[in-house]
This record gives C-alpha cells, sequence and structure tokens, in this order.
C-alpha cells in the first residue's frame, strides 16, 4: 500500500489535551472590574500602542476615547451611546458579563487608510507551577464585513518591554465571523516560572479584534493511562467526504495527546500524525471515491488507550455536470448589458463547492470569467447583436466535472441603455434650448421621451445650449450633454460627451460643437440634470441618481456641403476644389487651421498669427475634407473643401 504522509496544522496553538483533569486556577481575568472604556490603568495589565496611531471608531456611536490612539480598549458595546446593537455581521459583545479588551484598527497617517496594527495587551506577572501549565483566552473579530483580524501570543520571562517577548506562537487569523472562538497553549516549557503573557494585534486594514476571558491553569500530571475517545466528524460509513478532512473526536480523560491513525485497511495501522487537541486536518490529498478507516488513540506520560473503535468514510468524487436553465440553449433576442445566468446544482452524492463559467464566441469557449460558489453569474457589457457560447464546470476537491454541454444564446440588436432619477420632487429640467429645439416640460418624472422632438445640427457647426428650471434648483446642479455620434447605441465613444456645465443654479449654459468630420446621420441626444453634491450623484450617460433628470431629443445630423463654404462673412477660402495650395482670408487674425478627412480624423493642423494665409494640401490625395478655421477671438468655421 502506498504510504500516506500527512502535516498537523496547529498554526502554533497548542491546545492541551489535558482539560478534562483537576485544574487549579493560577491566574484569570474577564475585565468586569475595570472602568469602561479605559485605555490606560487597566489593573496590572500593560498596554503598548506601538503603532501611535489614531484608531477607526463607528459611524453613529460614541463612548470615551473613541477614535483615540490606543492599544486596547476596555470596551462595553452596552455603554455606548447609543448602546451597540448585535447582527450577523457586526457584535462588539463580551462573551461574559460585558466588557472585553479590544483593539480598533489603526489609521495610518500617511494616506488615512488603515494599516497595520502593533497593539500589545500584557498579563501581570503570573507564577507557574512546576506541573501542566495551560493558557486559555476567547478571541474574535467584530465585524465581518472587515474580515477576519490576526494577532500573535508571546511570553517575556523577565519585563514587560515588548523587545524581552519571544513568540509562543505563528500569527493567527480568526475566523471571519463574529463568533468567539478559544485559544488554548501549552505553557510547560516555562514550568516553575515567573511569566508575563502577551497578545499582539497585529490586523491590517480590519475593524476591531476582541480578547476576554483570559486564564491560566495549572493541571496535575497523570497517573493511569487514557481511556479511548468518541469520534465524532466524519461520521461513520460517510460518504461524499472531502479529500482533505478534518477528523474531529471528544476530548479523553487524562489524555495529554491523540494519535491518529488513518488508511485502507479495516483496523488502519499507518500513523498520520499526533493531535494535541480534538480536531485534526489532513494538509495531503486522499484519493478520490476511496474508502478510509481512521481511529484515534489518547495517550499520556502513562501510556495508551487500547481497542479504541475504528470508524470508515468514502472520499467523495469528481461532481456531475451542472444544468444551465438560463439563457435557454439557442435563446435569441437576449440582454447584452446585464444577464442573469443560472444553473441548478448537480446531481450525485458528490456536491461541487465552486463552479467556473466559460463564456465567449467560440464554439468551445476557453474564456474564464469567473469562479463562484452560487447558481448564478451575471455576465455585463456583452456585445449585442452576437453569439455566445457557455458552459458552466461544477468543481469540488476531487476535480472538475468533465464532458459538460456548451449552451449558446444570441443577444438583442443594440438598445440605448436606461436612465433616470428616482425622486419626482426637487429639480427637474423645465425647457431645453438647442439648434432648432425649444422644448418646455413640467413633468416630474424622473426620465422623459423627447425622442420625437427633432434637432437639426450641421457638422462643423456650433451651437448654444440652455437647460432651465422653473422651480428651485441648487448651487451644486449641473447639466450633461451626450450625443451619439456613431450611431451605436451607447454615449461611450470619444468624444460623444459633449457638454458639462458649470455646477450653479439654473439656468446651465454651455456651446456644443458638432465635429466637423460627424456622419451625416440621424440620431440621439441625451441630457442630464444631475445633483452633484447628493451621494448619488451620477454623471454618466447611464443609471439612475435620486435627483434631477434625464431627457432623450433626436438630432439629424447634415454634413456641410459646398454651398456652407463662407457663410461666415468674416473669412474667406480659395480656390475650391483646389489642387495644392488654398488660400485663407478673415477680417481678423486666423489663430489656427485644421484639416479633417470625411470620418473626422485630423489630417494636419498649423498654428497662424496673421489675417491672410495658406495651406499647402497637394500631399493629400483626391477627395472631400473640411477645413477648420479659428480665429484669434474664438470663432470657428468649418468650410468643406474638394481636393482635385
Amino acid at each position: 500500500m502506498k504510504k500516506i504522509l500527512f502535516s498537523l496544522c496547529t498554526a502554533g496553538i497548542l491546545f492541551s489535551a489535558n482539560t478534562l483533569k483537576a485544574q487549579t486556577v493560577i491566574f484569570e481575568d474577564s475585565f468586569e472590574s475595570y472602568t469602561n472604556f479605559a485605555i490606560a490603568n487597566v489593573g496590572n495589565w500593560t498596554l503598548v500602542d506601538a503603532d501611535e496611531s489614531d484608531t477607526y471608531g463607528i459611524q453613529g456611536y460614541s463612548w470615551t476615547n473613541a477614535y483615540a490612539p490606543q492599544a486596547f480598549n476596555v470596551f462595553n458595546s452596552t455603554a455606548t451611546t447609543p448602546a451597540l446593537a448585535t447582527t450577523a455581521t457586526s457584535n462588539w459583545s463580551a462573551r461574559t458579563g460585558q466588557k472585553a479588551m479590544v483593539s480598533f484598527a489603526a489609521i495610518m497617517p500617511a494616506d488615512g487608510g488603515s494599516g497595520p496594527n502593533n497593539d500589545w495587551l500584557i498579563s501581570p506577572p503570573i507564577q507557574l507551577t512546576t506541573d501542566i501549565n495551560n493558557l486559555s483566552f476567547w478571541a474574535k473579530a467584530c465585524n465581518a464585513t472587515y474580515s477576519a483580524e490576526k494577532f500573535r501570543v508571546y511570553v517575556s520571562t523577565t519585563d514587560t518591554s515588548i523587545d524581552s517577548f519571544t513568540p509562543l506562537s505563528d500569527i493567527i487569523t480568526t475566523p471571519a465571523a463574529v463568533s468567539w472562538k478559544e485559544y488554548s497553549y501549552n505553557l510547560n516549557q516555562y514550568a516553575g516560572q515567573q511569566v508575563y503573557i502577551a497578545i499582539q494585534c497585529t490586523s491590517e486594514d480590519q475593524f476591531g479584534f476582541a480578547v476576554d476571558d483570559f486564564k491560566v491553569v495549572s493541571i496535575p500530571p497523570a497517573t493511569t493511562a487514557p481511556g479511548c475517545t468518541t469520534l465524532s466528524t466524519p461520521a461513520n460509513s460517510a460518504t461524499g467526504i472531502s479529500i482533505t478532512p478534518t477528523l474531529t473526536w471528544a476530548a479523553a480523560t487524562n489524555a495529554d495527546s491523540y494519535d491518529v491513525y488513518l488508511d485502507t485497511n479495516t483496523d488502519p495501522t499507518t500513523l498520520v500524525g499526533n493531535a494535541p487537541s480534538t480536531s485534526y486536518t489532513l494538509t495531503t490529498s486522499l484519493a478520490t471515491n476511496t474508502k478510509y478507516y481512521w481511529k484515534v488513540v489518547p495517550k499520556n506520560s502513562v501510556g495508551s488507550a487500547s481497542g479504541c473503535t475504528v470508524y470508515s468514510f468514502t472520499t467523495l468524487t469528481v461532481p456531475n455536470c451542472a444544468t444551465v436553465t438560463a439563457p435557454a440553449n439557442g435563446a435569441t433576442n437576449v440582454a447584452y448589458q446585464s444577464l442573469p445566468i443560472t444553473w441548478t446544482a448537480p446531481s450525485g452524492t458528490s456536491a461541487a463547492s465552486s463552479y467556473e463559467v466559460y463564456l465567449d464566441k467560440n464554439t468551445n469557449p476557453t474564456t474564464l470569467v469567473n469562479t463562484v460558489t452560487t447558481t448564478t453569474y451575471t455576465a455585463t457589457n456583452l456585445d449585442p447583436s452576437s453569439t455566445y457560447y457557455l458552459k458552466v464546470i461544477a468543481k469540488n476537491t476531487a476535480g472538475s466535472a468533465t464532458g459538460c454541454t456548451v449552451y449558446s444564446f444570441t443577444t438583442m440588436a443594440p438598445t440605448y441603455c436606461t436612465a433616470g432619477a428616482t425622486s419626482t420632487s426637487f429639480e427637474k429640467i423645465s425647457n431645453v434650448t438647442f439648434a432648432n429645439i425649444n422644448k418646455n416640460s413640467t413633468a416630474t418624472a424622473g426620465y422623459e421621451d423627447f425622442t420625437s422632438t427633432i434637432g437639426n445640427v450641421t457638422a462643423g457647426q456650433t451651437y448654444t445650449f440652455t437647460a432651465s428650471f422653473t422651480g428651485t434648483s441648487y448651487d451644486k446642479d449641473h447639466v450633461l450633454v451626450w450625443i451619439d455620434f456613431n450611431n451605436d447605441k451607447d454615449f461611450n465613444d470619444a468624444g460623444e460627451q459633449v457638454l458639462v456645465t458649470a455646477t450653479k443654479k439654473s439656468p446651465w449654459t454651455g456651446s456644443i460643437t458638432i465635429p466637423a468630420g460627424a456622419t451625416a446621420t440621424t440620431t440621439r441626444m441625451r441630457v442630464r440634470l444631475n445633483d452633484s453634491g447628493s451621494s448619488t450623484s451620477n454623471i454618466t450617460p447611464c443609471g439612475t441618481s435620486t435627483f434631477g433628470q434625464v431627457e432623450d431629443y433626436t438630432l439629424n445630423i447634415g454634413a456641410l456641403s459646398v454651398s456652407d463654404v463662407n457663410k461666415a462673412d468674416n473669412i474667406k477660402a480659395y480656390p475650391n476644389p483646389v489642387k495644392d495650395v488654398l488660400k485663407l482670408e478673415a477680417a481678423g487674425n486666423i489663430k489656427s487651421v485644421k484639416v479633417f478627412d470625411t470620418t473626422g480624423k485630423q489630417i494636419m493642423t498649423k498654428e497662424l498669427n496673421e489675417a491672410k494665409s495658406q495651406i499647402d494640401l497637394s500631399k493629400l490625395g483626391t477627395g472631400v475634407y473640411v477645413v477648420t478655421t479659428t480665429l484669434a477671438d474664438g470663432t470657428t468655421t468649418s468650410t468643406k473643401v474638394i481636393k482635385e
């Protein structure tokens, strides 16, 4: 049989199996006798704030020493103003009584962010006996939103200077859940000595680390061998068990530790490790779909238990394939901006622990877009009018499902994203004036569809835009305007945001220049009135804000014709058509000249400061070009030029 090698993951924790023996309490403290929210003079404890940083508090709650630099605080969640309530993700209460020692996240002054804590909670001197000595305390993270906390335990035999301490453990990470967990350590190497015990909070950008019910006990040595324990998990004959399972059992009287045996023999003989506590996690993977036998033999200095019960379990197999339920295979007209994809968990005895979602335009998709643990995923920003292929691969620790079905769907033709405001009160748009548009509205809806109102504009020309509100507007209000020049049903392309007015009260005015190379087309203009001072301010063309309004209009963009040449009396461009040199004359100084092709691409530019000038077009190919001239006073004129 292949030899199985395992390692014991104790993370430096030495939980003693002697907890069922008679104990003498040497020292204990649940922190109930100290002043609420004290950060110094906490009995004979020493508190060292080595990071010397301000700390985070809790918005909407106050207490003495909140936000102040501190190591640990005698925290009483019932005495804050108002009292802190406990939720599924936030629990600042003590384990016993009303008080616990809490270290709050440090604020780094350089950037205002949360940095690593370096906070020490150091015990009074504790005289250990020559028997077995155990340390235990309870700790937790106080807020699950900010994840698990980190700490480390130290011992000093001399004094409370932090340089005098020796690590008793590696850095420990608490569970992210806001529940108390007991941590225990064997102090036998310090038997008969006086010690100081330190708990150092080393969290990085978390929130609150709590400690309660600190205790050191002395346990006399065993005089008899322990009896057998009762095995707990996996249950006897269980199936679908992880290939790296955690084995657990009940504590046995007089046990110092436990030998764990596991292999495929009905009476296992392979010693995989010795556990000081009542659990053991295998870190080397077992074979999949295999029946294993295991037993735990308690032991101490006198001897080992005999005749202990053997349990069995069978490891899981690779999961079956998941079944995609939406979108339906072959579906058409499917949403492309935000598409929920759902599937059912695979059938069979081996459950999936996660799912890989593959999605692209290949008939056998290879693009992994996400790995999720639920049976749903939302795809965003897909291409419109496109066929996509999808497969969902179920996974567990045994491996990934194989041969799974590929599904397909086709997205709908492009449509404009929705936009608006949720409030039907406060500032709205009463009038929009632009080109030939002069549209009044008294509606209070968050969105108005005025696409039946058509504005006529010409490429290369500049127009004044004005939006106004007859009611009460505010200093933080402003208007944003987008034009879909390439008619691709979005406002995301460069140059399509054509105006952002100053933040002020009504009216809101600005100039909008239609690019000289803009394609002649009928398209959409979107106008958004937005409160930039609101927490729900929205300066994008999509989505909602709380306040303001969105209006859509239709624009008919006309190309600049040759007859438009010299419409403005202040400039002349000739000859037209032109073979090589185009001459320019203006009433004032010409500041600059730019030449664009019909796609809107800038071909050349020339900086000037004269009333008469010329530009050499001889190197340009035959075709139509737009020449945009800017005068020193800011006046801009675009001329359509035919190059022979």
